[in-house]
């Protein structure tokens, strides 16, 4: 679920919660930040990932 929408940059950020990401394997190859992951996304990306697909 969307955290956050900048429209004047045209994306949209999600952020894993803190405690997801404490209990990941995967940790440590994805993120550093004791917060939590956060992926920045163009608000057209979805539509080129099926493009390309």
């Amino acid at each position: 679920m969307p955290r956050m929408r900048n429209v004047a940059r045209s994306l949209i950020g999600y952020r894993a919660n803190a405690g997801t990401c404490d209990t990941c394997e995967l940790r440590l190859d994805c993120t550093t930040s004791k917060t939590g992951r956060q992926i920045l996304r163009h608000f057209d990306e979805e539509y080129v990932d099926r493009v390309k697909g």
